[in-house]
């Protein structure tokens, strides 16, 4: 027996204003009422035709900038139209998705029916009729083995082929009729021309579960001479299904140079850094051009990548600054900690200082709408480099300092080497220091990262050389090497260690970047030169890509909430190539962490070795003939048990020193990455990852991009072993749920038969169970939202 299920992605179909700004032939709809953002809320409703539209389709929905009619062998897009304009099909222009040869008998029907129901008035005094909508739309059968189904995601439509065993994908064929063009694209999407604009249909990447594994399966676009366009699959294993994931939900480019970034709960990214001329849209901003040779900015963007909420500009006259931190409060009020080497910086009356000192930090508080400064202070003596916000509305900073003033009773009143780190706590008016303390050894230290929990207790990750660093309840009491990472956990009085520890093996490392749950347990990511860095049993890489005392990978450490276990620990990253020099070589290396409700954890950094490890990756790994200082951002997803990498991709073009500086996730599990080239002046995506239709920035010298990535069309992913059995032995069947929601149930189903339902715990659900004799379709559904995760085939013998 053989089994394959190729799930082909439909990418984003445009809005109307993108497309009247892509092709000025088309003219401009009114403007809609109801915004994108509140559209987004609501999921895409499949409509049963009752009588209410043309008796040919089946179906009806409605998305953004498009109606979707559906016959009983195909879907006909029509577009542009508003959300809020419910077009018939003579309206826009009309895009026909034909199966070809599909067979006639093939049943439409829906599946996973809503609560709402939309009812009509046929006339005046008719009775009225309600209609039920749906969820999921179902074709079975369209070829032998094959069916289709259609579905929503964030207004845009989506449809997978699956294959029972048996069916061969080759047997898909589609046309497109509408169609003014049909190309291939060097990313490998299929760009479909209309009279009205283009639509595009993202690269489709597969892979499969070997083994606990992923592996990805090859997966291109044909288009035959007769512009049928059919799908090419590689090799792969006919016992187990093909899953896509992550998509590109957007990807923009940015102003200036960002250096940080930080994601709200509903997808809007706040970002900082440093721009050197006047192309900041900074209309509505507190101040609205540039001031100096190089002024800090902040910038908030919608979560469709497409609008700027605001932007302003944050300098002063022939000066330097530059925002290096971000952060936000619940009013969605803004805070930025940066440098400046002009004491004329704007200050706020009654701010912690006033008076400037060289080298000095600033923080500046800028309301919800980015039109005023709320207060704006000098932190002399200290470089911070980052910024972390209390629910109080209090900032925590830490970073490296020569000159700090401390507050009485400080954990560690004095410096006690030439350069150390800090931590501090300024109030949530700006006025004053709650504490403000060194936290370091003699030999040289500095904060890189700092997370705050809901009770004010501040984590703080760096880099230490010292071997006195200040140590309490540690896990890891001596240093180890020339240089380590240490994780602390400081009260929020500031003045005592909860817990404070050394992370490292017997080279080097860094801590780059930390995040925290809801239990307290601490995520912390960095670089590491050594081949026994800590690393913990089942680790989805338990050893080091390249063995060399100086070349790196990236790592990821999962701490107990007291600070005394590691959870799990891993190496990712990949091999070094023989004939590079190892010097002062930092291939692969860890940036940002980002951990959502559910406990996957995302991996941000740069990806600078030869075979740097990927799975599922949007681009393909790095290759060895490129210079050893040119690297790619990547980002990375893991289990929550730490024993499996979802995803390791790359994400952008390989020509200068590239990386991930930060990273966000929203409630509904997007992930955003904010990428920076600080060397090249030219960088765009558009060379290899091309910005998507209509970005909020697609062309132009850039330095800084963000890309979002979203999941797949299967968030709940299902393992079965072993894949054959007889009827007198169990098969253990475990769901890896990926919604961010905590908790839920999963119902484990054989074909349309409930086996059995278990709760979700760690984003896991286990269940064994015995089968009858057969070929049975496994599936899990997760209560959540009720989606079901692609089906695995097993065999039960009689025997």
């Amino acid at each position: 027996m053989s089994y394959a299920s190729s799930a082909v992605k439909f990418f984003q179909l445009v809005l109307a204003a993108v497309l009247v700004i892509l092709l000025p032939n088309v003219s401009a709809a009114a403007p809609s009422k109801v915004s994108e953002t509140s559209f987004l809320a609501f999921p895409l409703a499949f409509e049963e035709n009752a009588g209410q539209f043309a008796s040919e389709a089946r179906f009806q929905a409605t998305g953004l900038g498009y109606n979707a009619f559906f016959t009983a062998n195909e879907a006909v897009l029509v577009f542009p139209v508003s959300p809020a304009k419910f077009a018939s099909a003579s309206e826009g222009a009309v895009l026909r998705m034909r199966i070809e040869g599909m067979d006639s008998g093939a049943k439409v029907f829906g599946e996973e029916q809503l609560k709402h129901t939309t009812t009509y008035f046929r006339s005046e005094n008719g009775a009225p009729q309600s209609v039920r909508s749906f969820a999921r739309l179902k074709y079975k059968e369209v070829y032998p083995g094959i069916d289709v189904v259609y579905y929503g995601n964030q207004g845009h439509l989506e449809f997978d082929f699956l294959l029972a065993p048996g069916a061969e994908p080759d047997q898909i064929k589609l046309r497109f009729d509408g169609a003014t063009k049909l190309a291939l694209l060097d990313s490998g999407a299929l760009l479909v021309s209309t009279a009205a604009g283009d639509v595009q249909y993202e690269k489709p990447f597969a892979y499969q579960n070997d083994g606990g594994k992923q592996q990805e399966v090859a997966a291109t676009y044909q288009i035959g001479s007769d512009g049928i366009v059919q799908f090419v699959v590689g090799d792969y294993d006919p016992s187990q299904p093909l899953v896509i994931d992550p998509i590109v939900g957007y990807s923009t480019l940015l102003w200036g140079e960002a250096y940080d970034m930080v994601v709200d709960v509903d997808g809007f990214t706040y970002v900082t850094g440093q721009i050197r001329n006047k192309d900041l849209p900074a209309g509505s901003g507190y101040q609205r051009s540039l001031a100096g040779v190089a002024d800090a900015f902040v910038a908030k963007i919608e979560p469709s990548g497409q609008k700027l909420v605001f932007a302003t500009y944050l300098g002063v006259r022939k000066g330097f600054s530059q925002g290096v931190a971000i952060g936000i409060d619940g009013n969605k009020n803004v805070y930025i900690a940066g440098t400046t080497d002009s004491a004329s910086f704007p200050t706020t009356a009654g701010a912690y200082q006033r008076t400037y000192s060289s080298g000095a930090s600033f923080v500046s508080k800028l309301n919800a709408t980015g039109s005023s400064l709320l207060y704006s202070t000098f932190v002399n003596g200290v470089q911070a480099s980052a910024i972390a916000v209390g629910q109080d509305g209090s900032v925590y900073l830490t970073g490296g300092a020569t000159a700090l003033t401390t507050t009485p009773g400080a954990l560690q009143g004095v410096a006690p080497g030439p350069s150390s780190s800090f931590v501090a706590r300024l109030n949530p008016s700006g006025s004053a220091m709650m504490y403000a303390t060194y936290m370091s050894g003699s030999g040289g230290d500095v904060g890189r990262a700092i997370a705050v929990d809901n009770d004010g207790n501040a984590y703080v990750t760096g880099t230490t050389k010292s071997t006195d660093f200040p140590l309490r309840n540690a896990m890891q009491a001596t240093l180890r090497g020339a240089q380590d990472a240490f994780l602390a956990k400081l009260s929020p009085s500031g003045n005592q260690l909860i817990y404070s520890t050394y992370l490292g093996g017997s080279q080097l490392e860094d801590g780059n970047g930390i995040a925290i749950n809801e239990p307290g347990e601490v995520f912390v990511v960095g670089a590491t030169a050594s081949s026994d860095f800590p690393v913990t049993p089942f680790a989805f890489q338990a050893t080091k890509g390249y063995p060399g005392r100086v070349v790196t990978n990236a790592f990821i450490s999962k701490i107990s909430q007291d600070g005394q276990t590691l959870l799990y620990s891993s190496f990712l990253g990949g091999t070094w190539c023989a004939k590079c020099h190892e010097t002062s070589v930092r291939p692969d290396f860890a940036t940002a962490v980002a951990v959502d409700a559910a406990g996957f954890a995302y991996i941000g950094g740069r990806a600078g070795s030869p075979a740097f490890r990927v799975l599922d990756s949007l681009q393909p790994a790095v290759h060895e003939q490129v210079h050893i200082h040119h690297s790619l951002p990547f980002v990375a997803k893991v289990s929550p048990s730490g024993t499996r990498l979802i995803y390791s991709s790359i994400v952008g073009e390989r020509y200068q020193d590239k990386r991930t500086m930060a990273l966000g996730v929203d409630r509904q599990g997007h992930v955003y990455a904010l990428g920076l080239d600080p060397i090249a002046s030219d960088f765009n995506l558009e060379r290899r990852h091309p910005t998507t239709a209509g970005a909020l920035l697609n062309s132009g010298p850039a330095n800084s991009h963000i890309i979002r990535l979203d999941t797949g069309p299967f968030p709940t992913l299902l393992d079965v072993f072993p894949h054959t059995a007889s009827m007198l032995e169990s098969f253990q069947m475990t769901a890896l749920v990926q919604n961010v929601d905590l908790g839920g149930t999963v119902v484990f189903r054989a074909g349309d038969a409930e086996i059995g339902t278990v709760q979700v715990e760690a984003g896991t659900a286990i269940l064994d169970a015995r089968l009858p004799p057969g070929i049975h379709a496994i599936t899990a559904e997760y209560s959540k939202d009720g989606l079901r995760s692609p089906p695995v085939y097993v065999s039960v013998d009689v025997k």
